[in-house]
């Protein structure tokens, strides 16, 4: 058999059973071997030179030791080629094992591990990930026990390993808009939104957003998300990366059916609000979906507004005086 950067690991092991134990020893990032689905999957498509970059592993390292695991069992006829492809292993393809590698990368992430092993682990096997797959991982960490405040706490560093950028949708911010009524020059004041009532700067107007106590994002009347507001504590887990993509690759695969429906039955005019309530440990979560339309009457989009209420259904009576200390 030739042993080399491209072997695969099931051939491997179908020709030297005995290694599975090796692997296993060698690295906790082979426990997918022990999975019998991901096993058959891992088994048929991964290559060493793959396989050596789950583990943070110099292959030509990895060629020398599996070397040294056969030739103790006795194997003679066993060539070695040391010599790894130029341009790396070859990314996977198969969703279920990206989703896999990306879920390990988060967890390596949150342990703490250098950013820049993560960033070379990420270039060799994914290489490139939508804003959908980042999600879809953020949700099955969140359902598999990762606590969802540690999640939250992920989300703003993701793009740090995985070099994503959010697109910019065009703002009015963006194209520039200056100066307004009563101020001296456009040059001495930031620029200003105008609005229905006063004007904002780009500034104001995100300290108010954010100093809300709910949490709101906004989708466009192409269904693509374009805003959230970055408060303190968020409710659910958002991350930079959602911006520009589609709300359905936001959202679990359970829920999708009825996030389409509130979408359609909107964007028809048939209907302006959705409401949902939910208790997550021990706290009252009030959700709200309301079409945005124009003065016209035209669908512009769907803002969707969450609120911790726990406290606010406790209120009972009046309150009139300020009980400051």
């Amino acid at each position: 058999m030739i042993l080399g950067p491209k072997t695969k690991i099931d051939e491997l092991l179908r020709e030297y059973p005995f290694l599975e134990d090796f692997l296993l020893g060698r690295s906790a990032k082979f426990r997918l071997l022990k999975n019998p689905l991901m096993r058959s999957t891992v088994g048929r498509l991964t290559t060493l030179d793959q396989m050596a970059a789950i583990g943070s592993i110099d292959v030509r390292d990895l060629l020398q030791e599996l070397a040294a695991e056969i030739s103790r069992e006795g194997v003679k006829d066993l060539t070695i080629e040391y010599k790894a492809p130029e341009d790396g292993p070859r990314p996977f393809s198969d969703p279920g094992l990206r989703q896999e590698i990306l879920r390990d990368i988060a967890r390596d992430l949150k342990d703490g591990l250098d950013v820049e092993i993560l960033q070379k682990r990420f270039s060799d096997l994914v290489r490139n990930v939508n804003a959908a797959e980042i999600t879809r991982m953020e949700h099955e960490l969140i359902e598999e026990g990762l606590p969802e405040d540690e999640v939250k706490a992920l989300c703003n560093r993701h793009a740090d390993v995985f070099r994503l950028s959010p697109r910019e949708p065009e703002t009015p911010a963006a194209r520039g808009y200056a100066g307004s009524p009563g101020l001296a020059s456009e040059s001495d004041v930031p620029p200003a939104i105008p609005l229905d009532t006063g004007y904002l700067t780009p500034e104001q107007l995100n300290l108010i957003l954010t100093g809300l106590p709910v949490d709101l994002t906004f989708v466009n009347e192409r269904d693509e998300v374009v805003y959230y507001s970055q408060t303190k504590k968020l409710l659910f887990p958002r991350s930079p990366t959602i911006i520009g993509g589609s709300v359905q690759d936001c959202h679990p695969r359970k829920s999708l059916d009825m996030v389409q429906t509130i979408l359609d039955k909107f964007r028809a005019g048939r209907k302006d609000v959705a409401e949902f309530w939910v208790q997550i440990r021990g706290r009252f979560l009030h959700i709200r979906y309301f079409a945005i339309r124009d003065s016209a009457g035209t669908y512009k989009g769907t803002l969707e507004m969450s609120q911790d209420v726990t406290d606010i259904r406790t209120i009972e009576g009046e309150k009139r005086n300020l009980d400051w200390d």
